[in-house]
């Protein structure tokens, strides 16, 4: 599963061939850029009440669907780089959990083995027998786990 997330697959339906070159993604940064200076006055957000108002032909209406597309294709110019970095952003959110998680956990063990065993409380009580049984109940616990 990990290797799924490091290759982003292109769907089956869409040869490499669309693939835009750098080239083309700045042509077509330029020819929009030189629709959206071409409008006179206000660009409407595409859509709006303000938009349908204009008619066809006016350059800001235009302007607005080409800055709407230009929006959507710069998304999609990036999305690949943009993918990885927020996969590699969350492996690293999750690796330093892990190391915090592990950390918590040690200090833990570390608490625990400071305290005394059963044994050596039964001693320090004065309970030899006791004690005896706690200990061959630690031998055959260390026993069984191996």
């Amino acid at each position: 599963m990990a290797d799924d997330l490091r290759t982003i697959r292109r769907p089956d339906n869409v040869s490499n061939a669309s693939t835009p070159t750098e080239l083309d993604i700045a042509r077509r940064k330029q020819w929009a850029a030189a629709m959206i200076r071409a409008a006179d006055g206000p660009i409407p957000r595409y859509g709006d009440a303000a938009w349908h108002a204009m008619v066809e032909t006016d350059r800001r209406r235009v302007a607005s669907a080409v800055r709407a597309a230009e929006c959507h294709q710069q998304e999609c110019d990036d999305l690949v780089t943009r993918l990885h970095r927020e996969i590699a952003d969350g492996r690293a959110v999750f690796e330093q959990l892990e190391v915090e998680d592990f950390t918590e956990m040690a200090k833990g063990v570390r608490r625990l083995a400071s305290v005394p065993t059963y044994a050596e409380l039964a001693d320090r009580r004065g309970q030899p027998e006791r004690a005896e049984r706690a200990r061959a109940r630690a031998r055959r616990m260390r026993e069984d786990a191996s």
